[in-house]
This record gives structure tokens, C-alpha cells and sequence, in this order.
């Protein structure tokens, strides 16, 4: 089997991406909201997206600016509705630092996770 950094750049970021967008989602949702299951997988479909496309860069620092970016732009066309929702109390809007790290944190796992994916571990 041929070892392809894209691609478990691209998982790992996805798997990060969505954990992490999802427990951000469910940190800001009201307790005791009514049909939280469908916002938290909207945001950790964003999140893998996201996590996806930064993971794919292949490399840390990059990806890490390309993740946050990536994050900055989903808050941004997504911020009306997040708007709404909190006006009717059924969540909090949500940091910006803490979605720009979570993108960022998407990135950033890809490279911890090329160090230790090798050829060598699959003999």
C-alpha cells in the first residue's frame, strides 16, 4: 500500500475539524434547546471541510493559516443565521478566536500526525 501524505493529511484534518467544531458547537448551544443533533452536525460538516482543506496543504504552519482563514470565512456567511438563533436563546454566539483556533487546530494535527504515519509502521 502506497503511504500519500494528502490524503491522511486530509483525514486527519477532517477528523480534528469536525470534533472540534462539533464540541464548539455543542459548548454554545442553550441547555435545554429543542434539536441540537442537527446544528452540531452542520457545524462538524463545516468542520471536516475545513479541516479537509487545511490538512491537505501538507504542511503545519501553512495549514494552520489556511484552516483559520477557512474558519474566518464559514463564521462570516454563516453569522446571520447564528444571529438569529441567538436571539431566539437557543445558543451563544460563539467566539471568534475560539472557531479561528478550532480550524487552526484542524491544520495544525496534520503535522503531528505525518511524524508518526510512515511506510515503516504499515510492515
Amino acid at each position: 500500500m502506497m503511504y500519500r501524505p494528502l490524503v491522511v493529511g486530509a483525514a486527519v484534518g477532517a477528523l480534528v475539524g469536525a470534533g472540534s467544531r462539533a464540541a464548539l458547537a455543542r459548548y454554545y448551544l442553550a441547555d435545554g434547546s429543542q434539536g441540537t443533533t442537527a446544528l452540531v452536525l452542520v457545524a462538524a460538516l463545516i468542520g471536516m471541510v475545513v479541516g479537509a482543506l487545511a490538512g491537505a496543504t501538507q504542511a503545519p504552519i501553512p495549514g494552520a493559516v489556511v484552516g483559520a482563514g477557512l474558519s474566518l470565512l464559514s463564521l462570516a456567511l454563516t453569522f446571520p443565521v447564528v444571529a438569529v438563533f441567538g436571539v431566539l436563546g437557543a445558543l451563544q454566539i460563539p467566539s471568534p478566536v475560539a472557531v479561528l483556533g478550532a480550524g487552526a487546530l484542524a491544520a495544525r494535527s496534520d503535522g503531528a500526525s505525518r511524524g508518526s504515519v510512515t511506510m515503516k509502521n504499515y510492515r
